[in-house]
């Protein structure tokens, strides 16, 4: 039997943030997450036309919904229009030294089947 592996390149580890440096990154990134749920339950299309960028990707269990600003926007509109009463807040946030991610709770969709 013979075992083989392929090796990236290694990269020189970041060094670790501060506690300062983590604390300033969570509570921008919960600022933002928070704007984005308050401009979502408003249904502020303008302003999500302004925050949201060209490269911007809906993801949701895994899967990649909707690419780019008006893909993400229109991907919003008809799931807003199917439950008008939905609304989401920021329930707890995660981050790291490039990135993050938030928990959000939801209430006000209503499956019906029929």
């Amino acid at each position: 039997m013979m075992v083989t592996t392929g090796c990236k390149q290694q990269t020189t580890p970041r060094p670790p943030l501060s506690a300062d440096e983590v604390k300033t990154i969570d509570a921008e990134f919960e600022r933002i997450a928070n704007e984005y749920h308050q401009f979502s339950s408003n249904r502020d299309y303008d302003l999500m036309r302004q925050v949201f960028t060209e490269d911007i990707v809906h993801h949701d269990q895994n899967a990649e919904l909707a690419k780019g600003k008006n893909g993400v926007i229109s991907l919003m509109s008809m799931f807003f229009s199917d439950f008008p009463d939905f609304e989401t807040r920021t329930a707890n946030t995660f981050v790291g030294h490039d990135d993050g991610f938030y928990v959000e709770d939801s209430w006000g969709m209503v499956l019906w089947i029929t």
